[in-house]
């Protein structure tokens, strides 16, 4: 009787853990197929509260195994007043994180590639567009992170990023010497490197205001070979014409 008793016991037992197996196998396997949508949601709930602008991602894969991720149709949307409809609009950003290092504080990022970003840069009431999302970048940090760099340095999850590649870029734009019309051109790629390691780490914020930094001073080199090139096509003889060039430079996207 007793050993009848054990038996089932152990039957009994031995179901509930196959049970509690297959239950935690199909969580970790919805959780593993849903893993790309999250990143995805997040990147829109998180990117946008940071930039104050719509930030859109059209997909997101991730491998969990080698840590290569593969974000398609990210949108940086313009704030109000533009009228172009994004700053930044990119085919693909590639990412290589450590796998190791993700459930640290500090998330070991291998390579950033962004691949064919389209740059649109205006001026409206005196500030540009990248002006206009730095601006809120700034405010949302200060606002949940405080002035302090100690505190900014002690809360939330930080990142060091090896090598940052901006590559194949075109940057829309106009201005007084384009008689207000858009034009575009080839911007020079960039590369960034060792982002965040001497502080220990970067956070978002601090990454996403290097990246943009980095992206309005390619479109400064751009805008500066266009403008200089018509200065120099004025003539020499020409004074009050490179004068009157000139002080249209200084208010360029002023």
């Amino acid at each position: 009787m007793s050993f009848s008793v054990s038996k089932k016991l152990k039957i009994i037992l031995a179901s509930a853990v196959l049970l509690g197996v297959l239950f935690f196998t199909i969580v970790g396997y919805w959780l593993y197929q849903s893993l790309d949508s999250l990143i995805a949601s997040s990147i829109r709930t998180y990117g946008s509260d940071i930039a104050g602008v719509p930030v859109n991602v059209k997909s997101v894969r991730l491998n969990t195994k080698d840590g290569n991720m593969t974000i398609r149709g990210l949108v940086v949307k313009n704030p109000n007043g533009y009228r172009t409809d994004h700053a930044i609009s990119l085919d693909e950003v590639s990412v290589t994180v450590d796998t190791s290092s993700i459930t640290s504080k500090v998330i070991h990022i291998k390579n950033v590639f962004l691949v064919k970003p389209d740059v649109s840069y205006e001026s409206h009431s005196g500030f540009t567009n990248f002006d206009a999302i730095q601006r809120h970048v700034d405010l949302y940090t200060t606002s949940h992170f405080g002035k302090s760099e100690t505190h900014q340095k002690s809360g939330g999850r930080k990142m060091v990023i090896d090598h940052l590649t901006i590559q194949g870029a075109n940057v829309t734009f106009a201005s007084p010497m384009t008689l207000g019309q858009m034009i575009t051109l080839p911007m020079p790629d960039i590369h960034l490197s060792h982002i965040g390691e001497q502080s220990g780490g970067a956070t978002p914020q601090a990454v996403i205001k290097q990246v943009l930094t980095s992206f309005q001073q390619g479109v400064v080199h751009v805008v500066g070979s266009v403008v200089g090139g018509a200065v120099n096509g004025v003539g020499k003889g020409l004074k009050g014409g490179v004068n009157q060039v000139q002080g249209r430079i200084k208010g360029l996207f002023k």
